[in-house]
């Protein structure tokens, strides 16, 4: 019996000791589960400290002396800091650590102050205009630079003390309902949510007070919409934003460079924030290139029953060649990164866990297609109006075979010939001579004569024209006489076969109305056809679209100062448009000839 317990001791030590040497499994932290150890809060002057060298930098990159720099730009910064305290930017991407919301405002707003020393906002503005609102423009790409992920505070944390209570994030900012609760830590938790960027809007006034916001209005009507814009993370269709490229930049480079400080300078896993920028460049692909329209031949993209396909690679490749011009940190250079970081953002779906490739087959086509599938159709074809429908099948399966209609059945032998018979009988009655149709056997060989056509008499000036016919001589036919030089050509758009056919059917309406009753709506000048933006919006083309095709069809008109939005009196208001290259405009120089030519026959009469 003895034997048999120190048999079983040995047996339970053992399995204690294989129990004890299996790997401890790390610790992952998933949303709506709060950290343990709590998060510290830290006065505002506690957080500048920590952050001293780089708002130092901020100075100096500022050029101004100590009490404008404290009004302008440090008060802003302040609130910021009281706003996001100690919060962590994200659960496990970037700037994860304790401090990493203010850290990721500070560095953005440095980067993308610092790139406005090269940049002009307002090139159409005169020089002295231009001087008096610079200091504008640049303190307001600071704030939204320092804005710019405002918005996770207010939809991806919730924070709460020990008995539970929650910050209101609409309210107050956290440092103020920290220092009225009396708390030294709080409990962070992380909810799985959307992103929605223009909820920082919501938080704004806490940061920026109404004096800024009047300040920086002043004298102008587009550098508050322009920082609004890029806080919420929205495109300037009407004019460029140069605002939104610098801070979106700066945003880009400030996450890659804290991606590859985790990952001990080697690139890591996918980073999701990259999804943002595909996804914006897909919709402006959508709303300007004419091989990205849903359901056409050789699209990039198709929309079925069974869900919304992009054409692979070719699709990623548009994406890519689209976004090497901004050299976005971050963005990779092949397709397969691409759709690795789609993936990652859960925007595309697998056809199984073994391939992420579908093969689609869309009508009309010969061969099957390599595409991916888009979790939402609405991801890229929200932009359109209205939305495309999808087809009425499904592209993923794979068509029956089908077998071609069934020919019409040729005459049988012994009908052919009385057939042949009763064609002649009948024709010699008309007196029409029908050749009678070779045997089978020597239809090879034979060589038929060509029908001898009767002379057409000449026109004789304007009265009509006598013609005879073999079959009823003396029977006349009249024709019109032509018109005269007196007629007026239409205006019409003589555009490349590339242009978008959207905007083509635009155009070609608002170019006609130069040849009909004033007041048209659009101004030819110098060489330069002048297209209103509203003309275009009239007609549901939006400006980033219009100039995007226009571009991409080489019709918009070569500018000294490089814009391509101009504004320009028109019926007694000034208005923002396109310069297209008159080239493109045909019939009104016939027009003009024909009209010269019919006023110097007058001249001639008359000297006569």
């Amino acid at each position: 019996m003895w034997i048999g317990r120190i048999l079983a001791s040995l047996r339970h030590a053992g399995g204690n000791q294989g129990i004890s040497a299996s790997p401890a499994q790390p610790h992952v932290r998933q949303p709506g589960t709060p950290i343990n150890a709590g998060l510290r809060l830290l006065t505002v002057d506690e957080i500048l400290e920590s952050n001293r060298e780089l708002v130092g930098r901020i100075k100096l990159c500022y050029g101004c002396d100590a009490a404008s720099f404290s009004a302008d730009l440090l008060a802003p910064i302040r609130h910021y800091l009281a706003y996001v305290n100690q919060l962590p930017a994200t659960m496990d991407s970037y700037f994860t650590a304790d401090g990493g919301l203010a850290r990721i405002g500070l560095e953005t707003a440095f980067y993308a102050l610092q790139a406005t020393d090269s940049q002009i906002f307002a090139g159409r503005a005169t020089i002295s205009n231009r001087r008096v609102l610079e200091p504008r423009w640049r303190r307001a790409t600071f704030i939204a630079g320092l804005c710019n992920e405002l918005h996770r505070a207010l939809s991806h944390v919730r924070v709460v003390d020990a008995k539970g209570s929650e910050w209101q994030p609409y309210l107050m900012p956290l440092s103020r309902w920290s220092k009225e609760k009396n708390l030294g830590r709080v409990h962070v938790r992380w909810q799985a949510s959307q992103e929605a960027r223009a909820l920082g809007l919501f938080a704004l006034p806490m940061i920026v007070p109404a004096e800024t916001m009047c300040d920086l209005a002043q004298d102008n009507a587009i550098i508050v919409p322009h920082m609004l814009a890029s806080i919420a993370g929205a495109t300037m269709y009407h004019e460029h934003s140069v605002m939104y490229r610098l801070v979106r930049h700066a945003a880009a480079l400030v996450i890659h460079r804290n991606l590859r400080s985790l990952n001990g300078g080697a690139p890591g896993r996918p980073a999701q924030h990259v999804a943002r920028y595909l996804v914006e460049a897909m919709r402006e692909l959508v709303l300007s290139h004419h091989g990205w329209q849903p359901n056409i031949g050789k699209s990039r993209l198709w929309y079925g029953q069974d869900g919304l396909f992009l054409v692979w690679p070719n699709g990623i490749n548009d994406v890519v060649k689209l976004l090497e011009d901004e050299r976005l940190p971050g963005i990779p250079d092949s397709a397969t990164g691409v759709l690795d970081i789609l993936e990652s953002a859960d925007l595309v779906r697998a056809q199984s866990a073994e391939c992420r490739v579908w093969t689609i087959y869309p009508p009309g086509g010969t061969e099957p297609v390599e595409a991916i599938k888009l979790s939402s159709p609405s991801t890229i074809l929200a932009v359109l109006t209205p939305r495309p429908s999808p087809l009425p099948l499904e592209l993923s399966a794979e068509p029956a075979g089908q077998t071609p209609p069934d020919l019409p059945a040729a005459p049988s032998n012994d009908t052919a010939p009385v057939a042949q018979a009763m064609q002649a009988d009948d024709s010699q009655r008309r007196g029409v001579a029908v050749p009678v149709e070779a045997p089978k056997h020597k239809r090879e060989c034979m060589q038929l004569s060509l029908p001898e056509m009767g002379e057409m008499p000449p026109p004789t000036g304007e009265g009509p024209v006598e013609a005879t016919d073999q079959g009823a001589a003396g029977t006349a036919s009249t024709r019109t006489p032509r018109e005269g030089s007196g007629k007026r050509h239409r205006a019409v758009l003589s555009a490349p076969m590339r242009l978008n056919p959207e905007v083509a059917v635009a155009l070609t309406d608002i170019v006609g109305t130069l040849s009909g009753e004033p007041p048209s709506a659009c101004l030819l000048d110098n060489g330069v056809l002048f297209v209103p933006l509203g003309e275009l919006a009239r007609r549901g083309i939006d400006a980033r679209r219009a100039q995007r095709a226009l571009a991409d069809a080489g019709m918009l008109a070569a500018q000294p100062d490089g814009e391509r939005i101009h504004t320009q009196e028109m019926h007694g208001a000034k208005v923002p448009g396109l310069l297209i290259n008159a080239g493109c405009v045909s019939g009104l120089q016939l027009e003009k000839t024909s009209e010269k030519a019919h006023g110097g026959g007058h001249d001639a009469a008359s000297s006569i």
